[in-house]
């Protein structure tokens, strides 16, 4: 089941006090949303294999005079400079947060960093390199890892994306039914000073939590 089901199907749990006619509103607003993540998500996929594509060589390969950078001090690098962006326009900013984030999921996929790694680290810049790997290549134990990183998410941006990751998780059925009260704890933290993007996608991820305790026999209870 892909986002866009994922979300019509779950669109009965929201407890929004709506006239139909709003509810519709939200509901293809949302899905736009949804949708362009799997756009940009498919994006990304394409610049990862463009980018492996325009590193292969069948020539000999050129000798270095100096050592080749360590990954994960590169990585380092490019969370921190995604730490620094500031740029006073909203959308303007975003869409430099966006940029760096996926330029970081990017080398993290490529290099095969280590995300055990990336998870007990403490910086947002390293966890959001964490959810936006997670968002490209989702696979077995990114749960874990992502319960563990969320924590230390503090900036609306990378709470934002570490939420996004979560929905990728719950697409790809790898949200085991333990790791559902500590996202509840989590969204239940990201919820304090929430701003407005934020806020709509906390209460999506409240409802896919409802539907997959509902799917487990589990009480449907909102933290």
């Amino acid at each position: 089941m892909d986002y866009l089901e994922s979300f019509v199907a779950l669109t009965g749990h929201l407890a929004w006090p709506l006239t139909a006619a709003k509810e519709g509103l939200i509901i293809k607003t949302q899905q736009g949303a949804i949708a362009s993540l799997q756009a940009e998500q498919d994006q990304v996929k394409s610049l990862l294999i463009r980018n492996f594509t325009a590193n292969k060589s069948d020539g000999p390969t050129l000798q270095r005079s100096d050592p080749a950078p360590d990954p994960y001090a590169r990585l380092c690098e490019l969370a921190s400079a995604y730490l620094t962006i500031d740029i006073t326009d909203y959308r303007e900013r975003t869409l430099a947060k966006n940029a760096a984030a996926a330029d970081m999921a990017l080398h993290v996929v490529a290099n095969k960093i280590d995300k055990d790694r990336l998870a007990n680290e403490h910086s947002e810049g390293l966890v959001i390199a964490l959810a936006e790997s997670i968002i490209l290549t989702a696979e077995p134990g990114d749960a874990e890892r992502l319960l563990r990183s969320a924590q230390f998410a503090q900036r609306p941006h990378v709470r934002f994306r570490v939420l996004m990751a979560f929905v990728k998780l719950f697409e790809r059925a790898l949200l085991p039914p333990a790791a559902l009260d500590p996202l509840k704890d989590i969204l239940s933290k990201y919820e304090q000073g929430a701003d407005q993007p934020l806020a709509k996608l906390i209460a999506i991820v409240h409802s896919f939590i409802s539907l997959n305790e509902g799917a487990h026999g589990i009480p449907m209870q909102r933290s």
